[in-house]
């Protein structure tokens, strides 16, 4: 299965549009984040891993709660359009993914 559930809009397009609806460049978001201009629009473009700490990163920058650059009806969309083992399966994959960006504590 797809590691990208096809939904209404990507995490990706809903950061461009916040982006543009603040008036922001790319190259303010990149200058922000202290990377390229290269690589901010690869990140709209989901072109490029987005780690859980830049997606906190982009909504500082946007002044927005992080769940709100979620897809809306994430769970909807995705059951609908996939069997709950499909989606089980990219939820674990997900959420192993975050856990791996934690810091190790005992």
């Amino acid at each position: 299965m797809s590691s990208k559930l096809p939904i209404k809009q990507t995490v990706g397009e809903r950061i461009r549009i916040e982006r543009i609806r603040r008036g922001y460049s790319q190259e303010y978001m990149a200058y922000e984040l202290n990377i390229s201009q290269n690589a901010y629009s690869k990140v709209e473009r989901q072109q490029s891993e987005l780690t859980v700490k830049r997606l906190y990163a982009i909504a500082k920058i946007l002044e927005m709660d992080v769940k709100e650059l979620l897809p809306e009806s994430y769970e909807g969309a995705a059951l609908h359009q996939h069997g709950v083992s499909e989606v089980w399966q990219w939820v674990t994959g997900w959420l192993q993914t975050v856990f791996k960006q934690l810091p190790y504590r005992k």
